[in-house]
């Protein structure tokens, strides 16, 4: 089975894992890849709820529709461009806000690998990704009917015509956004989510427009480097792609403080060995000019 998650949020993603007992030096905010991060760290568990999130609102949308080219190409986004102005402001209108309903038990049994969560954990890492805010520019699909009224001078009439729009715009939000808010609705473990921030309703829109990548259960038991590395660097790209990173690359986006280059490359080798011995990735080491270059393909589509 494969989860679906929103691909405009991994090319934000700064993978605030580290690898340092000294945690204390990386204090938020925190700026990386063009993102600044508030409140709380955004790393693989976080994201992992993201992505569940993301995949309950795809089957709220299609679950029973049979997805093609052309019924994408027609479905129309939750707001058109003149509405994205009102998503920049931190606060939206209550018509504007959507909500979700999740419980706990249900979330273990559809996604499995959640099941290492305990309820009381659960609650600290829905309430630890709530309070995660990000300052950065968020890719927005839309999809909608333009409509244009002029004065026709020939037959001295009014006309309204209509035009397809199909675009993604860059939103830059003026101050840092949370992706959602929460309540805890019952002692069932029943929560209310609130996607009531621009970026919040823009993430469910994009889930609306098509705007996913496709990630098999089996991801989620992977180790945080792996998964870290091969969401950013990978899994926007198809199938048989081949991409040449540089060593200090992947230690930096990893994290890997080490200054030796000895032991990043230990490092670095054993995320992509992780990766390659479940046929996500071919990989190979050649010497580059003044650090090692390694040579990635991908091997699974999404």
């Amino acid at each position: 089975m494969k989860l679906y998650t929103d691909r405009n949020l991994l090319y934000i993603y700064p993978a605030l894992d580290f690898h340092n007992p000294h945690k204390k030096n990386y204090p938020l905010p925190l700026t990386k890849n063009d993102v600044t991060v508030y409140n709380a760290y955004w790393g693989a568990d976080e994201y992992m709820l993201i992505d569940v999130l993301a995949d309950k609102i795809r089957k709220g949308f299609y679950q029973k529709i049979k997805v093609d080219s052309k019924y994408i190409r027609n479905t129309q986004s939750l707001f058109d461009k003149e509405f994205v102005n009102q998503l920049i402001e931190n606060s939206l209108p209550d018509n504007l806000i959507i909500k979700l309903y999740i419980q706990y038990k249900e979330i273990r049994r559809m996604y499995p690998f959640m099941s290492k969560y305990p309820p009381k954990q659960f609650a600290q890492l829905v309430d630890r990704t709530s309070r995660m805010k990000l300052k950065t520019s968020y890719k927005v699909k839309l999809c909608y009917e333009n409509r244009d009224n002029h004065h026709d001078i020939d037959t001295d009439r009014h006309k309204t015509s209509k035009k397809k729009i199909n675009e993604k715009i860059a939103v830059e939000f003026r101050s840092p956004q949370s992706l959602f808010n929460y309540s805890l609705e019952s002692e069932d473990g029943i929560y209310k989510i609130l996607f009531n921030t621009g970026l919040g309703v823009s993430f469910v829109n994009n889930m609306k427009m098509f705007e996913w990548e496709r990630l098999p259960f089996e991801f989620y038991n992977f180790s945080k480097n792996a998964q870290n590395f091969y969401r950013r660097a990978m899994l926007p790209k198809k199938q048989g792609t081949k991409v040449e990173y540089a060593l200090g690359f992947i230690a930096d986006y990893l994290n890997f403080n080490s200054p030796n280059q000895k032991v990043q490359s230990v490092a670095v080798e054993r995320v992509l060995n992780e990766l390659k011995n479940r046929e996500f990735i071919e990989w190979e080491k050649k010497k580059g000019y003044r650090e090692t270059i390694f040579s990635i393909e991908k091997a699974i589509s999404n």
